[in-house]
């Protein structure tokens, strides 16, 4: 299981686990790992905010 329906940003294109060839237990431990991407860490971020504190996009 990859976890909360909002966690589901986790699986969107431009991050690690996107398009994947990997078994269950390789997409748990991609999914464990720190994010890599500009992206993944966008959403790691915009995710780990205080509620009203994230800034716009550019």
């Amino acid at each position: 299981m990859a976890g909360a329906l909002a966690e589901g940003v986790r699986l969107e294109p431009g991050t690690e686990p996107f398009g994947a060839d990997a078994d269950a237990a390789e997409l748990h431990a991609t999914l464990l790992r720190p994010p890599e991407s500009e992206r993944e860490r966008a959403v790691f971020s915009a995710r780990n905010a205080p509620a009203g504190l994230t800034e716009p996009a550019a």
